[in-house]
């Protein structure tokens, strides 16, 4: 592997730029090509990714003054993240989680930080499935009235790994006046590009991650997690 020695101002860089990821160990500076994903993104992950881009294009051009608020913002509350970590985010960083989730709603852009109120966590009962549906069931009978309930779920897993984290992505949301028995076949196949049932003869495990958003202020619930073991034929 070649050696190249970086020069000021490269050298300085931290972060990713046009496709590259720049960082430092005890060796000196270091420039890795950032990994790209073997699967496509489904239309719901596509539109999220805009949306986010956006949302930081807006916030450079947001009012310092705006900025300020955030700050304060960020330095009175921490987040809970999708993981159950508690972590504390810069005020461009909750800009960006607030408005992100009201964008996916159809809300529009928050300048200045909401009211600081978090939903209930979405409450699940069990998972239904057959040779052609997959579908979850939840306690309350709909999403409360300023309430979505957000669903990541997993591609199929063969073979359970208990020390690599699962590969959630985006797969629907469920707003109030949708049924708690809702189905997520066709939401699920789009999402891991994979039709459902991957075949006719399956043992294996799906797993959901699910957390409520405020639709009036953009906040998030801590996610509640379960797993359902599919097998087939039944």
């Amino acid at each position: 592997m070649a050696r190249v020695q970086f020069v000021s101002p490269i050298e300085e860089i931290r972060g990713s730029i046009a496709g590259n990821t720049y960082s430092k160990n005890l060796s000196g500076p270091i420039m890795r090509s950032r990994r790209v994903p073997s699967q496509p993104l489904s239309l719901k992950q596509t539109r999220a990714l805009s949306q986010l881009n956006s949302l930081q294009s807006y916030w450079r051009t947001l009012d310092f003054s705006y900025h300020i608020y955030w700050d304060v913002f960020a330095l009175a509350h921490t987040r809970t993240n999708m993981f159950g970590k508690v972590t504390s985010l810069s005020g461009a960083q909750w800009f960006l989680v607030v408005n992100s989730n009201r964008l996916l709603l159809s809300q529009s852009i928050l300048d200045t930080p909401p009211t600081y109120s978090l939903p209930t966590t979405p409450e699940l009962s069990d998972w239904e499935y057959s040779d052609t549906q997959l579908f979850l069931n939840f306690t309350l009978s709909t999403p409360p009235t300023d309430e979505a309930w957000f669903i990541y779920t997993t591609p199929v897993n063969f073979i359970v790994n208990k020390k690599k984290r699962p590969l959630f992505r985006l797969t629907d949301w469920m707003l109030n006046g949708d049924s708690n028995h809702f189905e997520i076949t066709s939401a699920w196949s789009s999402s891991h590009n994979c039709p459902y049932p991957p075949s006719t003869n399956v043992f294996a495990q799906i797993q959901a991650m699910i957390y409520s958003v405020s639709v009036s202020t953009g906040l998030s619930s801590p996610s509640m997690f379960s797993s359902q073991q599919i097998r087939l034929p039944i």
